[in-house]
């Protein structure tokens, strides 16, 4: 589509597919967001945002729909400020969000698509690192080149294809390899520039064109059916359907024709108004007297003679526009975004099934929990808010009316001739009118005049006059001096230089105020601008006065053509300037002389073949080889991405990567589970390595991706350059539960072989040991291991440290070990090992467009088919947790030699006695108490019986008074817990207004 003197854009639709999604991210340079109010934020939509960030994030801009459905304004402001908030949490802060109210006719609103479309027009894009290093083409139809007897023969046979788009990118080389999305990678077999079916008006030639109804071509879209011309290499055919509109009954024809005649039950709309066009009798004006039009259901029909103009007011939509406001206080941080709940939701109007994203649900269930107080206090903060912010934009709309009635007195209006000439009588009736009012319902009431105002033919005795009237203050005085000076050079005598400008000025000046100038009460401003006045103009101006308008800039354009602007003009006075101008003439006349030298006889052709088919060429492409299911299951909803592959991305090789889970994926990945990628143009399935990077840059293998921090993943893949993007997904099926993005990461280095350890530890048990010497079993199996690890350093549990020595002679895998302190015969020997770990060479590209069925054959995560087959998990008895059984250690007694024990204190000296091996007369003594004594132990144990009950009186007392002091606390607390409850909330909120401000003042 032509959207300007050297602008072209193309327009595509995102299909609700995400192999599609992810292709469409690569090649958008701008991405309009449709968001349904009514419904929310979809999965579907945050998942896209996230496959933009990874390509590099193009402008996104969003559209919310269905504001009609809301009926309250207060809900209709809260749901937009959300939305706002959320939207510009995920973009940034001002991203450009628009507001459409709803569907008129089945059609947007045409003021809303005209901001929508200025805003588009106006859009400078970011040129990306990928695209501009990588030619790609964009197909916009395709042909199947493959001969029809070889397709009869064999159904399933390889086609041969040709491709049509505009090229994009990079330079695209005929020797290139290129990968088409979805299908596989292909070489060319042959590329060819054709003429642009849809030229700029900067390179069009208007000089090439036979007459004026060859218009030039604004719209080429072959797969949407819209124009007949079809380019080819060697002809050009179009294509015009044999339908015949005629009415059957009035077309005489033999019945052995072989002309294709509509029937009744093959009628479209079209077909039916062209023959109720055909049985037409009457004239244009004998129809138009007669017309009637009912404006409302079940209304009495006006006719066209009932009809009188009325001057209606002007009209304002406060709910379309677009929000950029950077300044808005919001409290929503990204740090506090909550995990998204997903909802599936039914349509019932559509069929389709919806995943709504909800962030939290308070939020949405606040105005039916708050109170009508709280509502009115909300709504008056809300208005000011909203003032505040749109000050700048309501502003004009102050005292509209006084204004537009001040500019009309003051302004001249052009003449209208078909108004003149053609339009109503002006001349005032005397009569009185009575109005005829006629209820239709309970809200419109259609107002007709009575039957004196039906026809102007009753004035046959009215003065002769012009059917226009003007006030007198309206028509200027010629007779002045300054007024004859001011037209002096409309005359042949007068001054007709194009380039004295200051007359010219002045003279242009007055024929605006006389002819044409105006002020759009929609801008606010007085417009002065050529583009803007003809914009504006086209909106309030007859078909006849735009016909005018469109002739005379023609005119100036071609009258200007060799007129420079009067600042480049200036410019170009400048003796310095005069110089750079012609040097960089001289240097573009040097350059393209050489170019045409170099190139020769052959000209374009050569230059082509040499340098590459450049960006903006309309090429064919022709490859061979291609499988029959990419013509059978073709389906025009999904785009078509052929990108070229450089040299050394053509080749499979190990990919390490810096990759991080997403925070939104219900679980962790582990290591060997299938993931699919999209690097680059591919999109493909390979088993990951994770690993973390030691201080001492060793790879350490990871069983599953950390939580909140980076890792890497080394996979099996295409050769990709650093710092590219990479997305993962578990799963690519919409029917999938969750949000599918698995994690995302960028491209460190390619390489043919990457070194990921693991640790492995060797255990073994001591045989013998002779002080810091011991012998060790159980941790090799034969010498030629010991021989290897000989000088490894080894431990035990308790930290003793030793070395690896020789093996023994005549035992499979014993060696002698030496320790810096003796060993026990319990401790364990341990050898902390790294073992290297290889990558599987698994590559599945995802051949999406070979295939009808939305999810294309993946290989399966081992939960996946165990979860199918409803196979158990398989229990490992030694995996299991087992309660430690550990056995008492019995120490050895202390043996103290007699020498020294005879040189010890007598205080240090042990007390040990012998073991006796008769028990002696005193263990059998019976110990008989006397009467007394009996006395006294009876007292003491009633003594002690009374205190352990008294102690226990005390408890239970002390803890039912705690218990009561706790209840009444409780009940207090309870009192005003809602006063704190607010305090809080006041607190909270005022600090969150500081913050607001704090950082909008940054």
């Amino acid at each position: 589509m032509i959207t300007g003197k050297d602008r072209r854009i193309t327009l595509v639709e995102c299909p609700n597919d995400l192999n599609g999604a992810i292709d469409i991210a690569k090649v958008a340079d701008l991405v309009l967001l449709m968001i349904d109010a009514s419904f929310g934020f979809e999965m579907e939509t945050f998942e896209f945002l996230n496959i933009l960030q990874t390509v590099g994030f193009p402008k996104v801009m969003g559209i919310l729909t269905n504001l009609d459905t809301f009926k309250k304004n207060k809900t209709l402001r809260t749901t937009k400020k959300r939305l706002k908030n959320r939207f510009w949490t995920e973009i940034y802060q001002g991203a450009k969000l628009f507001y459409f109210s709803g569907l008129y006719g089945n059609k947007y609103p045409k003021s809303e698509i005209n901001n929508l479309a200025l805003y588009i027009a106006r859009m400078k894009f970011r040129p990306l690192t990928w695209r501009s290093a990588h030619p790609f083409m964009l197909v916009d139809r395709f042909e199947d080149l493959t001969h029809p007897d070889e397709i009869q023969r064999n159904p399933l046979v390889d086609r041969k294809i040709s491709l049509y788009g505009y090229l994009r990118g990079s330079h695209l080389k005929p020797d290139m390899m290129i990968h088409i999305a979805g299908v596989g990678d292909f070489f060319m077999d042959n590329v060819i520039a054709l003429r642009d079916p849809c030229p700029l008006p900067s390179q069009s030639d208007t000089s090439q064109k036979k007459h004026l109804s060859q218009k030039d071509v604004v719209l080429y879209a072959p797969m949407a059916d819209v124009g007949n011309v079809v380019y080819d290499k060697d002809a050009m055919y179009i294509n015009l359907s044999r339908l015949n509109y005629t009415d059957p009954s009035d077309d005489i024809v033999d019945d052995g024709t072989e002309d294709a005649v509509v029937k009744d039950e093959h009628k479209n709309e079209g077909i039916e108004m062209m023959q109720n066009l055909q049985k037409i009798q009457t004239g244009l004006d004998e129809r138009l007297d007669v017309a009637s039009l009912p404006i409302f259901k079940g209304a009495i029909p006006i006719r066209s003679d009932q009809v009188t103009a009325e001057t209606s007011g002007d009209s304002t939509d406060d709910e379309s526009g677009s929000d950029s406001d950077e300044n808005d206080t919001s409290n929503v941080t990204q740090n506090g975004i909550k995990m998204p709940v997903e909802t599936i939701v039914h349509d019932k109007v559509s069929g389709r099934i919806r995943r709504q994203a909800v962030f939290d649900t308070e939020m949405a269930q606040g105005d039916q929990s708050s109170s009508e107080e709280e509502d009115e206090e909300e709504d008056d903060e809300e208005e000011e808010e909203e003032i505040t912010q749109e000050e700048s934009h309501v502003r004009w709309k102050e005292g509209m009316a006084k204004r537009a009635a001040t500019h009309f007195l003051e302004s001249r209006s052009e003449l209208n001739l078909m108004e003149i000439v053609y339009g109503d009588s002006k001349v005032p009736k005397e009569q009185s009118h009575t109005e005829i009012i006629e209820p239709d319902d309970d809200f419109f009431r259609v107002k007709r005049k009575g039957p004196l105002e039906k026809c102007d033919s009753e004035f046959w005795d009215a003065i002769d006059c012009a059917k226009t009237s003007y006030d007198k203050t309206e028509i200027q005085d010629w007779t002045t001096l300054e007024k004859l000076q001011s037209i002096r050079n409309r005359f042949v005598t007068g001054n007709w230089k194009r380039n004295s400008s200051n007359e010219l000025d002045e003279e242009c000046l007055d024929d605006n105020e006389a002819y044409g100038d105006f002020q759009d009460l929609e801008c606010g401003d007085h417009t002065t601008d050529k583009d803007e006045m003809t914009t504006c103009a086209l909106n309030v101006k007859t078909d006849q006065q735009v016909r005018e308008m469109m002739r005379e800039e023609k005119a100036k354009k071609f009258a200007t053509t060799d007129q420079e602007d009067p600042q480049d003009a200036e410019e170009e006075n400048d003796p310095e300037m005069k110089q750079l101008i012609q040097e960089a003439k001289h240097l573009r006349e040097e350059h393209a002389l050489r170019t045409a030298e170099e190139f020769g006889e052959e000209g374009e052709a050569m230059r082509l073949q040499l340098e590459g088919f450049r960006n903006g060429l309309y090429a064919r492409i022709e490859i061979s080889g291609v499988p029959s299911e990419f013509i059978t299951f073709h389906n025009p909803e999904n785009p078509i991405i052929v990108g070229g592959l450089p040299n050394g991305e053509q080749n499979l090789g190990l990919v390490r990567m810096r990759f991080k889970k997403h925070r939104w994926h219900s679980k962790i990945l582990k290591t060997n589970d299938p993931l699919v990628f999209s690097i680059g143009w591919r999109r493909f399935q390979s088993l990951p390595i994770y690993s973390v990077e030691d201080q001492n840059e060793r790879h350490r293998y990871l069983k599953y991706t950390p939580e909140h921090m980076h890792c890497c993943a080394t996979i099996y893949g295409p050769v990709t350059p650093p710092n590219t993007g990479v997305i993962a997904f578990q799963r690519l099926s919409s029917t999938f539960d969750g949000f599918r993005v698995s994690g995302t990461g960028v491209v460190l280095e390619v390489n043919h072989t990457f070194h990921v350890v693991k640790k492995l530890k060797l255990i073994g048990m001591p045989s013998e040991i002779h002080k810091h010497t011991a012998f060790i079993k159980g941790m090799f199996n034969s010498e030629l291991e010991v021989a290897k690890f000989q000088g490894a350093s080894i431990r035990t549990v308790s930290g003793i440290r030793g070395r690896v020595k020789k093996a023994i002679q005549g035992t499979k895998g014993d060696f002698r070990a030496t320790f810096e302190d003796k060993i026990l015969k319990s401790d364990i020997v341990f050898c902390r090992t790294w073992v290297p770990v290889e990558p599987k060479r698994f590559y599945n590209p995802v051949t999406s467009l070979l295939s009808k069925e939305e999810a294309v054959s993946l290989m399966k995560t081992t939960f996946d088919i165990r979860k199918a087959e409803k196979i158990k998990v398989p229990v490992k008895k030694d995996s299991l947790y087992k309660p430690i059984q550990r056995t008492e250690r019995k120490f050895a007694a202390l043996n103290i030699p007699r020498k020294l024990q005879a040189n010890l204190p007598f205080a240090s000296k042990p007390s040990v006695d012998k073991k006796k091996s008769k028990q002696s007369y005193l263990s059998k003594r019976a110990v008989v108490l006397e009467p007394d004594e009996k006395k006294k132990v009876a007292f003491m144990q009633q003594v002690k019986v009374v205190k352990r009950d008294r102690i226990a009186t005390r408890k239970s007392q002390q803890s039912q008074r705690i218990a009561l002091s706790l209840k009444r606390k409780a009940r207090e607390e309870a009192k005003f817990d809602s006063v704190h409850r607010e305090e809080k909330r006041q607190r909270y909120r005022a600090q969150g207004k500081q913050q607001a401000r704090q950082k909008a003042r940054e």
